[in-house]
């Protein structure tokens, strides 16, 4: 029994405690009424609120939106509270509403929602124990935003009026005299701030009306639209006012300045012109007060007139002028009529006149910026321009101004237009000069006869400006006479370009010699290079494809070392350095030709003719082979090979045999020339074979052909053989073996006993009845011991 009733009370406590939050239910009910506040009371009873604990109250939402909850608090700081729309006995997370209070120590000001069926007032802090006292209130938001700012707008406009008196007054008891303008512009402007301040707050309050607040007999809205309506109408006066301030104020600050009183004429028109917004002593003040200043106008002008110096137009303001006089005084005064006619009268030849000066200084440098030469037709239509400025020179009369004909704008006006016209007759003469030499010049071009053009430019140099049109013409001239003498060279056409060459070097008809001369000069250093340079190259072009006609020439052979070809494609006879170079250079090429003439062609031709020799030794080989050896005599290279070519076809020239125990293979010629009949032919070697012995002996076997050795058997086959010229014959211990079928053809002399270290020439000579080229084969060895 104990125990159970020990878990009811703690099951009492447990639940006691989950009620963290008190409701309190007001009696009355809470009403979602529009209306003024009323108490929150439990019974006729304020609530008795503990320290430490928490409440909650529940607020209806309102039928339509755009409404406040106002809740005024006695002692808003002993409590802490707030609105949320959700509220589960303060368990999750609570959102609290934002309190829109312009007074937060002793309102709260929330703006409901119609979504939310209830609105939960929380009190989650109380300080000490105390009696709730509070008023709530269901109100429109317009309605509450213009209760609060009712009054102080109200307030706003009475703080900022301004006093008519002056204004309603001017003229009459009231004059802008001394008054302090920058004072009262200052306080109109602050004050229409403020003013704008409080009109523009009303119109944010106006948003918050209900779109049918028209219809409504309500005294809040009555309230506004009366004080909207005072604020607008304070608002039009003081910019009437400042307005009036203004201008008057403008004016004053003109007092002594004509010329400042001129320039603000536009704005007291601008004023004037608004008739309808002024009252009639305000209108009657501007023109008195305006208007009285014209005639010092008058007078400005005067002396402006006077002292003007030059013929511009005259810029002084006259219809805005004119336009015062007629607003202020009904009619314009006759001395500012008269100045007035003259103005326009001045202005109507200055106006046109004016752009003369400029517009001719454009022709002029339309034709001074023209840099390339001009077509035909840029003359004539620069004629055209000119005519057209000749006819805006006006024809000036003085006597047209009247009683201003003797002022200085005048007089100089009249010189001004005399002079111009004589000005422009005068260059309408040169353009029509330069309209006939430009077709010409021209023409010129076409054929390139830039020197022509020179000439015709210098018998017209008086026209500076058509000069500057053909300033390339010099440079034109040179590239010309380059052309023409580069065209000639590379046609060979030598005498023409070393005429026009030199013709180049003396050419003096130039428009600025002085200024083409180093650029001449260099040209024409440049093209005697190029002259030299190609008379040589031509030449050695020449001398290469005689060599490549003649290389395989047989007949003739010394007259080839004749021919004009080996000469200069060109007998050069002008130079610009001195003679001594001249001549040095001359024969510079003269011997590099020389060189072609006695290496290049001599051995192209010997190489050529030995192929073409050995390559078939029985066409025309004795022809060949004796061109060969013709080429030699003139060869005076170095080449071993070349040297060694015409040494095999030279019957005069030795065959060396250096190694023993080899055959090695000759050619044997006619030495006579019967290609009918019997011929000699001879061979020499040239033995020089290393031995030790102080007295070299040596077998020296001659390999013959056939149809030499085929009568050796009756007789000697050779006619005479001889060593350095001491013959040789067949007795005593010395032999001449006869060649046979047996032997191979072969003839065996021994022993031969040489000279050590010298040349042995073995000379052979023996007659066949042919004319052709024979090979043989000599063989040198040391002498074999012979059985008797």
């Amino acid at each position: 029994m104990a125990l159970r009733f020990f878990l009811f009370v703690t099951s009492l406590v447990l639940w006691t405690g989950c009620a963290a939050y008190k409701e309190l239910e007001p009696k009355p009910p809470v009403s979602p009424v529009e209306g003024g506040f009323i108490e929150l009371k439990n019974d006729k009873k304020s609530f008795e609120l503990k320290k430490d604990k928490k409440y909650f109250v529940k607020f209806p939402r309102t039928k339509i939106s755009n409404f406040y909850l106002v809740l005024q608090l006695s002692d808003k700081s002993a409590i802490h509270s707030f609105l949320t729309q959700t509220f589960n006995d303060g368990k999750g997370v609570i959102a609290a509403m934002t309190d829109e209070t312009h007074l937060p120590d002793s309102l709260s000001v929330f703006a409901l929602d119609t979504s939310t069926a209830i609105f939960y007032w929380v009190i989650d802090s109380v300080k000490s124990d105390l009696l709730l006292r509070m008023d709530y209130r269901y109100v429109p938001v317009w309605r509450y935003k213009w209760e609060i700012k009712n009054t102080e707008l109200r307030k706003a406009l009475e703080q900022n009026r301004i006093d008519r008196q002056p204004y309603q007054t001017l003229g009459q008891s009231f004059s802008f005299e001394g008054f302090n303008f920058e004072a009262a512009i200052n306080d109109i402007h602050a004050k229409t701030e403020q003013l704008n301040d409080a009109n523009s707050a009303l119109e944010e309050i106006k948003q918050t009306f209900p779109s049918d607040i028209v219809t409504y007999n309500d005294i809040a809205y009555q309230n506004y639209k009366q004080l909207k309506s005072d604020i607008e109408d304070e608002l039009k006066f003081q910019a009437d006012y400042l307005a009036t301030v203004e201008i008057f104020y403008l004016e004053s600050k003109t007092r002594s300045k004509t010329d400042a009183f001129v320039k603000i004429v536009p704005d007291l028109l601008s004023y004037l012109a608004q008739n309808d917004r002024w009252p009639a002593n305000v209108k009657t003040e501007a023109k008195k007060v305006f208007g009285g200043r014209l005639r010092e106008v008058t007078q400005f002008y005067d002396s402006i007139l006077k002292n003007k110096n030059d013929i511009l137009p005259i810029t002084l303001e006259i219809n805005t002028i004119d336009s015062l006089h007629k607003i202020c005084h009904d009619s314009v005064a006759s001395d500012f009529k008269a100045q007035s006619a003259f103005i326009r009268r001045f202005n109507s030849y200055a106006t046109p006149f004016e752009p003369y000066a400029g517009e001719l200084n454009a022709v002029k440098n339309k034709i001074a910026l023209m840099k390339i030469w001009p077509d035909n037709n840029f003359y004539p239509g620069v004629l055209a321009e000119v005519a057209a400025l000749k006819k805006r020179i006006p024809s000036v009369d003085a006597s047209v101004f009247g009683d201003f004909k003797n002022y200085a704008c005048v007089i100089l006006l009249v010189k001004e237009t005399v002079s111009s016209s004589q000005s422009i007759a005068a260059l309408e003469v040169s353009y029509k000069r330069a309209e006939i030499l430009a077709p010409q010049i021209n023409t010129l071009k076409e054929t390139s006869d830039y020197r022509g053009v020179i000439r015709l430019l210098k018998k017209n140099k008086d026209l500076d400006f058509f000069l500057g049109h053909y300033t390339d013409v010099d440079q034109l001239s040179l590239d010309r006479q380059k052309s023409m003498i580069n065209a000639a060279l590379k046609d060979s056409q030598w005498t023409e370009a070393e005429t026009n060459l030199r013709s180049l070097h003396l050419d003096q008809e130039f428009m600025n010699p002085n200024a083409i001369a180093v650029a001449k000069s260099q040209a024409v250093k440049s093209l005697e290079e190029e002259f030299f340079s190609s008379v040589e190259t031509i030449s050695k072009l020449r001398v290469n494809e005689f060599a490549e006609a003649n290389k395989l020439t047989t007949d003739s052979v010394e007259n080839l070392y004749k021919n004009r070809a080996f000469l200069p494609a060109h007998d050069i006879t002008f130079y610009t350095g001195s003679e001594k170079d001249f001549l040095k250079r001359k024969k510079a090429m003269t011997d590099r030709l020389e060189t072609m003439k006695n290496e290049t062609f001599p051995a192209i031709a010997i190489e050529s003719l030995y192929k073409d020799f050995t390559s078939n030794i029985n066409n025309n080989g004795v022809a060949k082979a004796r061109a060969v050896a013709t080429h030699g005599k003139f060869y005076k290279g170095n080449d071993k090979k070349i040297v060694n070519l015409v040494a095999e076809c030279d019957t005069r020239i030795a065959k060396w045999i250096t190694k023993p125990a080899q055959y090695r293979k000759f050619y044997v010629l006619p030495v006579t020339s019967n290609k009918k009949g019997s011929n000699e032919y001879v061979f020499r070697l040239n033995v020089q074979i290393e031995s030790e012995a102080q007295f070299p002996v040596f077998d020296i076997n001659i390999k013959l052909p056939e149809e030499v050795s085929k009568t050796a058997s009756l007789k000697p086959w050779y006619d005479e053989i001889s060593l350095n010229k001491k013959p040789l014959k067949n007795e005593g211990r010395f032999t001449i073996t006869s060649p046979t079928m047996a032997n191979d053809y072969e003839c065996q002399i021994s022993p031969v006993q040489m000279v050590k270290n010298d040349n042995n020439i073995l000379e052979v000579r023996f007659t066949h009845d042919s004319f052709k080229v024979f090979e043989i084969s000599v063989m040198a060895q040391k002498p074999i011991i012979k059985k008797n």
